[in-house]
């Protein structure tokens, strides 16, 4: 292992154990690793992880969080606002593809920022794929002008999103621990960084004789 690359190493594993790191510049050293260990799989994983899954994509189940659906509104003279309903309560078309559930496509600076949008109630909601076509649908099947469905959203916890931003750091990744793992003899593995290998407690077979 040549020294840039070691040094690599070195900052990767800091910037995965430091919090104040952003993990976007943590993955850039993992793409960067990835070129110089010709890595294809560590450097694509890399590239999805910062730039994000494509529709082709085989998207980490890790990357799919519980959501609850909520709606706000109007009854009467009352303004309702985060209104928990069933995926059961939207019109018959939205069945087959809204979930209570949410697939993060996006890259993890997009996750960061989602983060750092909600700070002040731990939550953020995002507008369901067709929410005013649905809405329209509701408020013409309630048939009471006094009862409006404004807005049709997700709502997830800030917690939820910063597990996936964990399950997306480099030591997730097998093809980042393949990289990282140096020989067993090197210090760096005798300060009990990577496992180091077991020494074997049999004898060899001139003991034995």
């Amino acid at each position: 292992m040549g020294r840039r690359e070691s040094s690599l190493i070195d900052q990767i594993e800091e910037g995965a154990l430091n919090s104040r790191v952003a993990l976007a510049d943590t993955l850039r050293k993992c793409l960067a690793l990835g070129g110089q260990a010709k890595s294809i799989e560590l450097s694509d994983w890399a590239t999805r992880e910062l730039n994000g899954y494509g529709p082709d994509d085989e998207l980490p189940e890790w990357r799919t969080v519980a959501a609850g659906i909520y709606l706000d509104g109007v009854k009467g003279n009352v303004r309702i606002r985060g209104q928990q309903i069933s995926v059961w309560d939207l019109p018959d078309l939205a069945h087959d593809h809204i979930k209570e559930e949410f697939e993060f496509h996006g890259g993890v600076g997009e996750l960061e920022a989602m983060v750092r949008s909600a700070e002040k109630d731990g939550f953020v909601r995002l507008l369901l794929p067709g929410g005013s076509e649905m809405a329209k649908i509701m408020n013409l099947r309630s048939n009471n002008p006094y009862q409006v469905v404004e807005r049709l959203y997700w709502s997830i916890s800030t917690t939820a999103i910063q597990g996936v931003q964990t399950a997306s750091g480099p030591h997730s990744h097998s093809s980042w621990q393949s990289c990282a793992r140096p020989c067993p003899v090197t210090p760096r593995c005798r300060r009990g960084r990577w496992p180091p290998t077991r020494p074997s407690t049999s004898l060899p077979a001139s003991a034995t004789r």
